[in-house]
């Protein structure tokens, strides 16, 4: 229960929310990892460059990826991923490329504020349901420091938006059903808000909505019958408005929005499943040893020191979160079915969501462990404990753990192994983390080269986390957000500049950027170039660089004599895109380099000099690397 009676107002409680805000962003930024994982990033990229430089959201730069192409086989649906992500990612992308940054660079940074101000509403919500300033603080801090938010705020992957927009939707129900004098307009803004944020981002933030509808009777009950008159109103307008946007005609883009989608789905969900693999999946995010939330997420255990009384007496917000977090894992088994727990990841990434709400119930329970000495020693070993355990995933590459699996004989990408304890990645990341020089974030990297370029984000970052923590002290609301506003801006400003020297995007000579310079020079917006090869440090570069109102597809990264029914020339896919974009009059440019496997095999270069005509050839070269870059057009 909330126990000091003093409580600050609203504006007031601005004060810390900006402070745990401050110190998130901080160590997000010192720990910023700066580059991609997996593929599904780069798709997610590949939509928001796409959506800021042609106004389209699609994803020809991922074109090399083999999953991709089995992707676009099966239709829009498949492909055309909710927009929420590529519209914030578009955004920053055109302000990077504006002042000079790198695109893809700057966007991965997003996650990091998103995850920042995650914990900052936290601490508003903490206030709007009576818990003392500390406790707030400290459930903020807690989450951001001891949950997997932490290494999920180094990537690129759409949940981490999800995540902030399902604690907006929680802070708009608490204000709902905590009105406390204020009018339940505001809540039901930042309601609605959030939960736009949400499922524009990802539909599975749907189930938002049943877990809210859910906690409305005992709310209603409480209402003065004029009040009920505008609840029924309210929701009868709402429910309008769903569904004319559902029969509304949508353009290919919104395809994961329209009525024939959600049918497609809800068949789905309603065929084929067992009750094993569903008990199997909606409990295993929860108890599973090598996926479990509370396994990936240690602070979570303090859920067990709320008193029952509390879950009686705020049942409605409660309510909500445990059935948006059940909601989710059972959503995930019913798309997934036996591959609910993925094969590969940091925990259970689609729980993210779940997990700000999940933390703000723990507040009872640190409010009562902070009133006592013995009590603090808990939680700080706690917040040890996690914090330990994120550091771990943030500076040990994932892939070192998979690896490391792989050691004990088993097969580490698979979908099935989230009963297997072997297969918990801490377990092999712990060990890792013990040897510095297995730790890789963009300032290391950049430091191990000899550059000074990381001093300063790193610098600026540490101090962005000591002024959060003075900032507390601060007397005047407007002055804290004023200041907060001003050091976040510094701080991602300065990382997003410095990272042009991480040897992950820049690892080979400058001419690889002269040539995509040269390309930008010469392209028209209706030519097409064409990178060869997917993954390889001139793809990097595109990713990062590219201005040019002029489409890019990247070519399949192909190792000769590797894969199964190999053969000179392009697959035949490729061919076929080379023929549809020769047939409509365009101009192909290609930018191929020694980093391609096949550079010497030359299979793309030979066919469209046997089918199109070249116009012009240019060679940049500097030791070991060659680059070529030559344009086409139909004969």
């Amino acid at each position: 229960m909330p126990s000091d009676p003093i409580r600050p107002t609203r504006s007031r409680r601005l004060v810390p929310a900006c402070s745990v805000f401050l110190v998130l962003l901080g160590l997000y930024t010192l720990t910023f990892q700066g580059d991609f994982r997996v593929d599904d990033e780069h798709i997610l990229a590949a939509r928001a460059q796409s959506l800021a430089l042609w106004g389209r959201l699609e994803q020809p730069q991922v074109f090399g990826n083999q999953r991709e192409r089995e992707l676009q086989a099966m239709g829009a649906a498949a492909t055309q991923i909710e927009p929420g992500q590529a519209v914030l990612g578009a955004g920053l992308y055109r302000l990077a490329i504006g002042l000079g940054w790198g695109g893809a660079q700057t966007m991965l940074l997003q996650n990091a504020l998103l995850t920042a101000a995650a914990g900052a509403v936290i601490v508003l919500a903490a206030g709007a349901l009576g818990f003392a300033q500390a406790t707030g603080v400290a459930v903020g801090l807690l989450f951001g420091t001891g949950t997997m938010a932490w290494p999920y705020a180094t990537t690129y992957f759409r949940d981490p938006l999800v995540m902030f927009g399902a604690v907006l939707s929680l802070l708009g129900w608490v204000q709902i059903s905590h009105p406390a004098g204020r009018p339940a307009r505001s809540g039901w803004v930042i309601l609605l808000f959030g939960l736009v944020i949400a499922i524009t981002a990802k539909n599975a933030a749907l189930v938002l909505l049943p877990a809210i509808a859910a906690m409305l009777p005992p709310v209603l009950r409480r209402a003065s019958p004029a009040s009920r008159r505008r609840w029924v109103v309210g929701l009868a307008g709402a429910t309008l408005v769903i569904v004319f946007l559902l029969l509304v005609p949508k353009p290919e883009e919104l395809a994961r929005f329209t009525l024939a989608y959600y049918v497609s789905i809800a068949r789905h969900f309603l065929s084929g499943w067992s009750a094993a693999t569903l008990i199997e999946g909606t409990l295993g995010p929860f108890v599973s040893p090598a996926r479990s939330l509370l396994l990936f997420s240690p602070v979570l255990v303090l859920l067990a020191g709320v008193p029952r009384r509390w879950w009686r007496q705020e049942g409605v917000v409660a309510g909500a979160v445990v059935l948006t977090a059940i909601g989710l894992a059972l959503a995930q088994v019913l798309f997934y079915r036996q591959q609910w727990a993925g094969a590969v990841g940091w925990g259970p990434r689609f729980m993210l969501p779940a997990l700000p709400g999940l933390m703000l119930l723990t507040a009872p329970a640190v409010e009562r462990l902070s009133g006592r000495a013995a009590g603090r020693v808990v939680l700080v070993a706690v917040g040890i404990l996690g914090c330990v355990l994120q550091l771990a995933s943030v500076l040990v590459p994932w892939q070192a753990a998979y690896e490391s699996i792989r050691t004990l004989g088993l097969e580490p990408y698979v979908y099935t192994g989230a009963w297997d304890a072997r297969r918990w990645l801490p377990f092999h990341q712990l060990p890792l983390l013990m040897s510095p020089g297995t730790w890789s974030t963009a300032w290391l990297r950049i430091a191990r080269l000899g550059f000074g370029d990381w001093v300063l984000p790193a610098g600026l970052s540490m101090a962005a986390t000591l002024a959060g923590l003075l900032l507390l002290r601060a007397k005047r609301a407007g002055v804290a957000t004023g200041a907060c506003v001003l050091a976040a801006l510094v701080v991602l400003g300065c990382a997003a500049s410095s990272a042009r020297s991480d040897p992950a995007w820049y690892a080979r000579s400058s001419r690889l950027g002269e040539a995509i310079a040269y390309v930008e020079a010469g392209i028209g917006d209706g030519d097409v170039l064409l990178v060869d090869a997917y993954g390889t440090p001139a793809w990097y570069r595109a990713m990062n660089e590219w201005s040019s109102p002029a489409r890019w597809y990247s070519l399949p990264f192909e190792i000769p004599g590797t894969q199964a029914g190999w053969a000179p020339g392009p697959q035949a896919d490729v061919a076929s895109l080379f023929e549809e974009l020769l047939a409509g009059g365009v101009r192909l440019w290609l930018l191929t380099s020694s980093d391609a496997p096949d550079f010497l095999a030359r299979n793309e270069r030979t066919w469209l000099e046997a089918h199109a005509r070249l116009v012009t050839a240019r060679s940049f070269s500097e030791g070991s690397l060659q680059v070529d870059v030559l344009s086409f057009e139909s004969n």
